[in-house]
């Protein structure tokens, strides 16, 4: 029987991509072209984690021990179809969609008001603090949860008036309530400017953290284990590539998180992006790796975005 002629390139749709666990080629990453899986070589890792799913690519084949290996792989050149515009009917839906969070975070601020009420009354009927639950003897009481919710802040009216007019200003009722619960929820201090929000005219109020917000909700769920980060430089074509790195330990598990982001994908070219590009990009990378090694939602650290960024 004659042996089919080695496959120089290929070109198809990219369905999938992860590290292999099983058989000869486990701890080496594979991608799924077309339905048909392809070991990648080592030195292509960096370029088939920084596609996206779906797209299609052009990848290059080397003929390796009779199997055809990824040698290189790109985005496939043929223009991607223009994205289609929504209807006003998904715009409605999207706003109705987003009045019902609203309204569900006002009702819940509600409740938290009426708490809060109710524990003062308790207090000055001379009913004091609820007494403190213990575990059962010979029992641990274990917390599944790495971010476990804290109740709702409590704050003097004062200290309140204060956020409300420094890391919360311009906000509406609603997305005051939301930063409270996202602070609680994080256990991080607006006072300390932890956690603030900034509004842009009369769109949602946007939610932020730093570097160092990551790092306390890290050290906070006793699984943090240590980080490494830095910057390295990557010819790519015909310029070089600026990219943060960084890599985040669980204590519970046995494989790290990892994440690369590329400066020109980051970068407003102002303030701190212009004189210290090396500094913002890994500042970058460090709270996207520790967002995801935490389980991390709703906030993100101001560099990651253009208009906070040039700040």
């Amino acid at each position: 029987m004659t042996e089919a002629a080695p496959i120089p390139e290929i070109t198809g749709k990219l369905d999938d991509y992860g590290l292999m666990t099983e058989g000869k080629h486990a701890g080496r990453y594979a991608a799924r072209i077309d339905g048909k899986p392809y070991p990648v070589l080592q030195h292509v890792d960096h370029f088939l984690l920084r596609l996206q799913k779906g797209i299609r690519v052009d990848a290059l084949i080397k003929i390796v021990n009779d199997e055809e290996w990824i040698n290189k792989i790109q985005k496939s050149k043929t223009p991607e179809p223009a994205k289609k515009e929504p209807t006003k009917e998904e715009i409605a839906k999207d706003q109705a969609e987003y009045n019902a969070r609203a309204a569900a975070i006002e009702e819940q601020a509600r409740k938290n008001r009426d708490h809060l009420d109710e524990v003062e009354k308790r207090n000055k009927a001379g009913f004091g603090e609820p007494t403190e639950v213990s575990a059962p003897q010979g029992k641990e009481m274990v917390c599944t949860s790495p971010n476990p919710v804290t109740g709702p802040p409590t704050f003097s009216n004062d200290q309140i008036n204060l956020i409300k007019a420094t890391v919360a200003r311009g906000c509406t009722q609603t997305e005051f309530e939301l930063l409270m619960y996202l602070s609680a929820q994080y256990g991080l201090d607006p006072i300390r400017r932890q956690i603030w929000a900034v509004k842009y005219g009369t769109a949602p109020a946007s939610i932020f953290t730093g570097r160092d917000g990551f790092l306390e909700i890290a050290h906070r769920s006793g699984q943090f284990d240590g980080m490494e980060s830095g910057v390295k430089t990557v010819r790519e074509g015909d310029q070089d590539e600026l990219i943060g790195w960084c890599k985040v330990y669980r204590k519970d598990m046995s494989h790290p998180f990892y994440v690369e982001v590329y400066e020109r994908e980051y970068t407003t070219g102002k303030s701190f992006w212009q004189t210290k590009p090396r500094i913002m990009i890994q500042k970058v990378a460090e709270s996207s790796c520790l967002r995801r090694a935490f389980s991390v939602s709703g906030l993100y650290c101001p560099e990651e975005m253009p208009e906070q960024g040039s700040a």
